[in-house]
């Protein structure tokens, strides 16, 4: 999907030029990306247009993948069932390996693109998260106390 994407690249970045070149069209405040389009942000910065995640899930996931590559960083391997439960900040509960994206543990790739939007997640100017206060308050309150979503975890 990601190598897809890419190759697609170069003519999004020809429709954003052109449009961003039109005199009567209004300027381009940003570009609102999907999860899997993540990719885009560097183009978006090589164009000096801030970039948004608009994340689908909720605060939990957002959790898992601003922790994955701390992660990666310290073990730098994909997830085995085996694993001891996950200790996430946006979790009350340490989590179960087994309840995680299947492609988090998956040797062909899966944890290699996982890897490469979590730290896509980092660069860009804002996140959009389709949650409320009600219903993830753990999650919401940590992201409130730590916009990174970094800090705080109790396990690997």
């Amino acid at each position: 999907m990601l190598l897809l994407l890419e190759s697609f690249t170069p003519r999004i970045k020809d429709a954003i030029t052109q449009l961003m070149a039109k005199p009567d069209s209004p300027p381009l405040a940003g570009l609102v990306l999907d999860f899997l389009c993540l990719q885009i942000v560097g183009l978006a910065n090589e164009l000096g247009l801030p970039s948004y995640l608009f994340l689908t899930t909720g605060a939990g996931l957002l959790g898992l993948m601003l922790h994955l590559p701390t992660r990666h960083a310290q073990i730098g391997t994909e997830f085995e069932d085996s694993d001891p439960d996950l200790g996430l900040p946006s979790f009350v509960n340490p989590v179960p390996v087994r309840v995680l994206p299947e492609g988090v543990t998956n040797k062909h790739g899966g944890y290699a693109a996982y890897i490469e939007i979590s730290q896509r997640c980092r660069e860009v100017k804002g996140i959009i998260v389709n949650t409320f206060a009600e219903l993830e308050p753990y999650a919401v309150e940590t992201f409130a106390e730590d916009p990174s979503g970094v800090h705080g975890g109790t396990g690997s």
